[in-house]
């Protein structure tokens, strides 16, 4: 059974947070709290992070003030954590439900690159170990667990993730378990992240796992574009998704969308479905604009990609599985993608990804009913690579109003759909 230790907060702890007047009067008079009274959906409760004990300057440890002010709010029945402007260095946390994080104005909430200040956690039932190592993970710096109404905004404050120690762990293979998350709630409902800047995450940066009802919007994603995998956002096994008008630079896929690994996810059986992204400019010099796997055997449905910019990336749109995975890739549209510079725009790969030991090769990926519309590149390395299963080949594949000026033109095997208004010639399998 999957289980995640929450922390928890004594009454004792609420009361020392809130006990001195000075700390009462810097809930009633900071001015973002005042603003988010006015006009927040979150009960009417505030806190800034200095009330809780917190102190600025990137220096002294605040993960203690946190942890009172998180519980604080929840004693309230939700409320707003405001991070003051400054640099506020902490361990990892938990939210709770009905929350919003408030990143002020000039405000750093900055991760410890402390392996000790991060929780060591069951393995994602999906997954059933480790992303990249047998057996537990570090839990997220930012983690929800089963919990509802969370928002993460302001005025384009920042969050930063302080991976450099961690890429550097992963290069020199002293890693004891997978990496952080920056951004991680799991099994919740109804989370909105907007307005803020995101930086340099140990591994993946948002990953809402297991939830319903995620809003994005005018997000900035910024790692190293040779970070280890530090894909921007990865939603995986979760249900209605809006991503909008975000800038991600970064070591690995601007977009991932997944839903569970081999037999694990298989098994775990939670699909993600009901994508929406528009407005998304991504830059990834090893990766792709938009990729959906390789992790995906719970399935993925139902995705739109509209209006993206993506220059010099790997690949424009990546759909990438292999045998063993199982699981299905339906109902994808892309429309209105321009693509500037990197190496293959459009990919759909049957043969692609790890395997976390044995498995099953009789787990066929389904990969069909795909839409490639209004999309155009220049200054590429190849157009198109469309490489299926013999015993399931890609299936109703279809490309309608496609520029892609390359060093080569398309690539393809076990694929069948149409192609009207291509260029460059397209492969006999795509003949109209």
């Amino acid at each position: 059974m999957f289980r995640l230790t929450i922390w928890t907060f004594t009454a004792v702890a609420v009361a020392t947070c809130l006990a001195t007047p000075q700390a009462s009067a810097a809930v009633l008079a900071h001015p973002a709290a005042s603003t988010l009274l006015s006009t927040s959906v979150a009960p009417p409760f505030s806190i800034p992070l200095s009330a809780c004990g917190g102190v600025p300057g990137g220096e002294v440890m605040n993960t203690a003030a946190v942890r009172k002010c998180v519980g604080a709010i929840s004693d309230h029945g939700g409320g707003t954590l405001v991070v003051e402007p400054g640099i506020w260095l902490t361990g990892a946390f938990n939210m709770t439900s009905a929350m919003t994080l408030f990143l002020s104005k000039g405000s750093v909430l900055k991760a410890s690159d402390d392996p000790a200040d991060f929780p060591v956690v069951p393995p994602l039932p999906g997954y059933a170990r480790g992303r990249e190592l047998p057996g537990p993970r570090y839990g997220a710096f930012i983690s929800a667990y089963n919990a509802t109404d969370l928002t993460i905004t302001g005025e384009n404050g920042t969050i930063e993730g302080n991976g450099q120690r961690w890429w550097d762990i992963f290069h020199n293979k002293t890693l004891l378990h997978t990496r952080p998350r920056l951004i991680e709630p799991m099994f919740s409902q109804r989370i909105a992240i907007k307005r803020v800047t995101l930086r340099n995450s140990p591994f993946w940066t948002v990953h809402p796992y297991a939830c319903d009802e995620v809003t994005v919007d005018e997000l900035t994603i910024h790692s190293p574009l040779h970070s280890p995998n530090t894909d921007g956002f990865d939603p995986d096994s979760t249900t209605n998704v809006r991503l909008t008008n975000s800038y991600f630079h970064v070591g690995d896929d601007g977009v991932a969308i997944k839903s569970g690994w081999d037999d694990a996810g298989i098994h775990f059986n939670r699909p993600t479905l009901n994508v929406y992204i528009q407005n998304l400019t991504v830059i990834s010099h090893t990766s792709a604009g938009v990729a959906i796997g390789s992790e995906m055997s719970g399935g993925v449905g139902n995705v739109t990609v509209q209006d993206a910019f993506f220059y010099q990336c790997s690949t424009g749109i990546h759909i990438k599985s292999s045998v063993g995975r199982g699981g299905y890739v339906r109902n994808v549209v892309i429309d209105h993608v321009r693509m500037h510079g990197g190496g293959v725009a459009l990919e759909v790969n049957d043969f692609y990804g790890d395997h976390p030991g044995h498995f099953n090769k009789s787990a066929i990926p389904i990969v069909g009913d795909i839409s490639f519309k209004n999309f155009h590149g220049d200054s590429l390395k190849q157009a198109a690579d469309f490489e299926g299963l013999k015993s399931s080949p890609i299936f109703n594949l279809v490309l309608d109003d496609v520029s892609l000026h390359a060093e080569k033109g398309f690539k393809c095997s076990n694929v069948r759909g149409k192609a009207t208004n291509v260029f460059p010639a397209v492969c006999d399998e795509l003949l109209p």
